[in-house]
């Protein structure tokens, strides 16, 4: 009861500093994890033994339950993980060399030619760097229904909005070439004939 009273009256300075509130969400979870791991339970504390439920007196939900299963509060860190995911997506493909060829490693070269030649751009290593740090932050979550609106709210979206743009280039690129082929007749056949001789 102490640790719900002070984690309910500081929450609401966190929640206007999204950098703290993150951090302090990954703490509580990190700290859950760590008590879980060495086996703590409710058995033998004063909240089991003062609980009158059978089902408080064995499952202990751990600090960050506090914090997550307050739906404004996790809407709120949700929001601001979406907010900072975004910021970051808009600086990858906004970057001058955004859609240049990344450089493969030896073993990202291995993979490239046993997958047909093809190369990622620096934006989609990128995208994957992101992707992958939200899936860091999403992994501990307790129940699998905030681990879902986790990932709709904040990863689904950033992957739709790249698939959009990429689909966006290619058909751009895809009419301009018509438009080539069709003010210039014959340069195309033209062009292959004379790389064959």
């Amino acid at each position: 009861p102490l640790l719900h009273r002070r984690i309910k009256r500081t929450m609401p300075m966190l929640l206007p500093h999204p950098p703290l509130l993150a951090h302090t969400i990954y703490q509580a979870l990190a700290f859950d994890a760590a008590l879980r791991e060495e086996g703590f339970g409710l058995s033998g504390t004063h909240a089991a033994i003062t609980s009158t439920s059978p089902a408080d007196k064995e499952e202990w939900n751990g600090v960050s339950a506090i914090i997550l299963d307050r739906k404004e509060w996790l809407d709120h860190w949700i929001e601001s993980e979406r907010h900072f995911a975004t910021e970051q997506y808009n600086d990858i493909v906004l970057a001058p060399d955004a859609w240049t060829f990344a450089d493969l490693s030896d073993s990202d070269a291995q993979d490239a030619r046993s997958a047909g030649e093809l190369k990622p751009t620096l934006s989609a290593r990128r995208l994957t760097a992101l992707l992958a740090g939200a899936t860091d932050r999403m992994s501990p979550l307790p129940t699998a229904s905030q681990r879902a609106r986790f990932l709709t709210a904040v990863q689904l979206p950033l992957l739709d909005s790249y698939r959009v743009r990429v689909s966006a280039s290619l058909d751009a690129f895809e009419t301009l070439s018509h438009s080539l082929v069709r003010a210039v007749p014959g340069a195309l056949t033209a062009a292959v004939t004379s790389e064959r001789r």
